[in-house]
């Protein structure tokens, strides 16, 4: 049995959610937008949550998000940080690249609310004890 790639399954997934990647700046490096819609919405870590996607049963899959381990809104912001390093075609040298920077820092100082209201979602969702 063939498997998604990560990055294959990261965009269904962020499809289902209805992303819209990069909100608001250009398509660069999209998939790394992807992944963040994707932490933030469920507040899982994508990693884990593809690595359940790939170990469980198909049937087992329709509640995966609920088994993969919570991630921070810093560790959710730090993985764009680094996804958008590892993709620009300075190398090593990835990490002084200006976008980099200014993408990440836009994403802290601006997404916060969306982290939020998420979480509020979330909230709302569960049953009362």
């Amino acid at each position: 049995m063939t498997h998604a790639t990560y990055w294959e399954w990261v965009r269904s997934e962020a499809a289902l959610i209805d992303s819209d990647g990069c909100t608001g700046v250009s398509g660069l490096f999209l998939e790394c937008c992807w992944e963040h819609d994707v932490a933030f919405f469920h507040g899982k870590d994508p990693r884990a949550a593809y690595r359940l996607f790939n170990d469980l049963p198909e049937l087992s899959r329709v509640n995966l998000w609920l088994h993969a381990p919570d991630i921070s809104f810093e560790d959710a912001n730090a993985r764009f940080k680094k996804c958008h390093i590892q993709r620009t075609k300075w190398g090593w040298l990835g990490w002084i690249n200006p976008m980099t920077w200014i993408r990440w820092r836009g994403v802290v100082r601006l997404s916060r609310g969306a982290w939020e209201a998420h979480r509020q979602r979330e909230r709302e969702a569960r049953p009362l004890p």
